[in-house]
């Protein structure tokens, strides 16, 4: 997201805008995946669907309000500084992700390999309470 925030701001033809657009969504899946990821480690299979749902709710929420402080933003300061404030964030926000956010809960066993499609199937059942 970084890099695609840095290239639209500085993008002088809109083929470059657009290619920096692209790493900026593609960055924004990839942050995405990880927190459904993260969500799946940290919690136990019964609220796992509660909690995604959780971050897909909270997750819109945020992009209406980013898109309205956005806006007030690019109005206010410009294309290029608009672009280079959101891309200074994705930089402080990636910081403190790397400082605070751990991969998986002390203890936790690092290996998937145990899981099995029946242990998938009895967590989503779990999941949609039918269990």
């Amino acid at each position: 997201m970084l890099i695609g925030q840095v290239i639209v701001a500085f993008a002088a033809v809109i083929e470059i805008a657009y290619l920096g657009r692209m790493l900026v969504g593609l960055g924004d899946a990839f942050i995405f995946i990880c927190m459904v990821r993260l969500i799946v480690a940290w919690n136990k299979p019964k609220a796992v669907a509660r909690r995604q749902q959780l971050l897909v709710s909270v997750g819109q929420l945020g992009q209406i309000a980013s898109a309205s402080g956005f806006a007030f933003l690019l109005a206010n300061v410009g294309w290029q500084n608009s672009f280079s404030i959101a891309a200074i964030l994705v930089l402080l926000s990636s910081i403190l992700a790397f400082v605070f956010i751990s991969n998986e809960p002390n203890g936790v066993e690092h290996s998937r390999a145990h899981l099995t499609i029946a242990v998938a199937i009895n967590q989503l059942v779990e999941n949609l309470n039918f269990a």
